[in-house]
């Protein structure tokens, strides 16, 4: 809820974000709901292995 926080105030500069292939049922939202646009800029992708 303090990440979901910072976000909707605008105090996050930098979001790293890693994805994994889980299904999960249920928990905490990682991003607080959309309200409004938000300018995000692609700054780097990376692709890792299997392992």
């Amino acid at each position: 809820m303090l990440a979901a926080a910072a976000i909707g105030l605008g105090l996050v500069d930098d979001l790293r974000m890693f994805r994994y292939p889980v299904v999960v049922g249920g928990g905490a939202p990682f991003l607080p709901p959309v309200t409004e646009h938000v300018r995000l800029d692609l700054a780097e992708t990376r692709t890792f292995g299997s392992r």
